[in-house]
């Protein structure tokens, strides 16, 4: 049996007000291809005016520790 794991790319931006909204950008089958993806985003420019914008690779269906 093999565990096939799911890695999600998932951006979060922050306002000013201090509220924030996440949303999934994309799936991939392995850690490295999300953080690829994910370096590739941080490069394009920002689309509206947020305190804050994080792009980060979680696991589908993780918790953090």
């Amino acid at each position: 049996m093999t565990l096939s794991l799911t890695w999600l790319l998932v951006l979060t931006v922050c306002g000013t007000n201090g509220q924030c909204v996440s949303q999934e950008i994309d799936q991939f089958n392995d850690h490295l291809t999300c953080t690829e993806a994910r370096f590739e985003h941080e490069t394009l420019p920002q689309d509206g005016d947020w305190k804050t914008v994080v792009y980060k690779c979680k696991l589908k269906n993780g918790m953090a520790t």
